[in-house]
């Protein structure tokens, strides 16, 4: 098999594990990167943030320069935990944007010996694979066409039919064909997918099987629904499908989601679909990617983001958390109507406590905070029905129950 075609080859999580899986970024006791660093688990996550910040000032730029130049060694970790992260790609366009790879200070032939090599060598493979990926994606979209399926390309795959963003890492193409999957489903195998063996059996509640055939980059899944149980009545399919706006570009159809839900369906996928919230972890990938699409927002569109996220407390918990994460991280400038809260910071800095600390033996050590800010009377009081004393009980049930999911499963 050509090496550029091997599904999930580059980055985190080459076989499959599905979207039960714990999420890529969290923070885990044996992450590898950590475990061989000899840097700490913390000092690393913040030294990625200041490479990947939207704003520096003049002395922050100094210092960071300071340190990339004049530790040759320390490329190696760095390039090694970005790429443990799904990142490296975009680590290395910032940090070529700022002038701060070392290469870009040597002449000729002498660059190909720079400590950024591997990390130069990562992201020009990886920029490679997109392109492979970008004609694949719309190759598969033809024969759907063919049978009267649209479909509504979601996270990653977006970005091949956009450009946008260019970095952006992923291993599978997800499409949402709410009424059509099965025929979908059948179309693909038709063409010669197959489920892999180790995903055979497995109980799927919102995708079904992913799909893969030995000259094709990437595993398809097909969507019955947007999200799965923990997520559903946070943002229901039907909401989704309705929403998303037909697009005819290059001879196929498809359909993307308006910017506001498609970042806020990032959002939700990563932090309580793959349970972010409950253990008190974050996606470094998927909030560098929020805090990219926040930061090229409109400003109709931040609002509408804001408005939607309001209307169930959950939504706005979780995003008030991404929000001040990628503040303080990534250095993320937030403008209104988004705010940085102070409930949400201090989660925040909870939250990065317990990077590199062993698991406590309680198995969801975010929910305290999660709920606490979920029930918090400003989120309340904003969301449908807020504006009165039975409205905001009813809200409170409302929010507790959402948790019920992931007790009972």
């Amino acid at each position: 098999m050509n090496e550029l075609r091997k599904p999930g080859l580059l980055g985190p999580g080459a076989d499959h594990k599905g979207s039960a899986a714990p999420s890529q970024g969290e923070w885990r006791r044996a992450d590898p990167p950590a475990a061989l660093s000899t840097m700490p688990h913390r000092d690393l996550t913040r030294l990625l943030g200041r490479c990947l910040a939207f704003d520096l000032d003049p002395s922050d730029l100094h210092r960071l320069r300071t340190q990339l130049l004049s530790s040759p060694d320390l490329w190696q970790e760095l390039t090694d935990f970005a790429t443990h992260e799904a990142l490296v790609h975009a680590l290395e366009r910032r940090l070529h944007a700022r002038g701060l790879l070392p290469s870009q200070f040597l002449p000729g032939e002498a660059a190909a010996f720079a400590p950024d090599g591997q990390l130069r060598t990562a992201a020009a493979a990886l920029s490679k694979r997109r392109e492979v990926l970008g004609e694949q994606l719309r190759e598969i979209i033809k024969p759907l066409n063919r049978i009267g399926i649209q479909p509504i390309i979601l996270k990653g795959a977006r970005s091949l039919l956009t450009g946008e963003p260019d970095w952006r890492y992923l291993r599978d193409f997800d499409l949402l064909i709410p009424d059509q999957a099965d025929a979908a489903f059948a179309e693909f195998v038709a063409r010669g997918f197959e489920v892999p063996q180790a995903e055979q059996g497995r109980n799927r509640r919102h995708h079904l099987p992913p799909l893969v055939r030995g000259d094709f980059p990437a595993f398809i899944e097909i969507h019955r629904r947007a999200g799965n149980q923990y997520v559903r009545t946070l943002l229901p399919t039907e909401e989704l499908a309705a929403a998303s706006e037909a697009v005819e570009d290059g001879g196929v159809k498809f359909a993307l989601l308006p910017t506001h839900l498609h970042t806020l369906y990032g959002l939700v996928h990563h932090q309580i679909g793959h349970a972010g919230d409950a253990r008190g972890t974050i996606s470094l990938k998927g909030l560098y990617e929020f805090a990219w699409e926040l930061d090229r927002m409109t400003s109709a569109e931040r609002a509408a983001l804001h408005a939607r996220a309001n209307r169930n407390p959950r939504l706005s918990t979780a995003l008030d958390a991404w929000i001040a994460a990628a503040a303080e991280l990534y250095g993320l400038p937030v403008e209104r109507p988004l705010a940085v809260r102070e409930d949400a910071a201090q989660r925040w800095q909870a939250t990065f406590a317990r990077i590199g600390e062993p698991r406590p033996w309680y198995k969801y050590p975010g929910y305290p905070d999660e709920v606490r800010m979920a029930l918090a009377g400003s989120r309340i009081q904003v969301a449908p029905f807020g504006g009165n004393a039975a409205g905001r009980a009813w809200t409170r049930l409302r929010v507790l129950r959402s948790f019920l999911p992931r007790f009972t499963k």
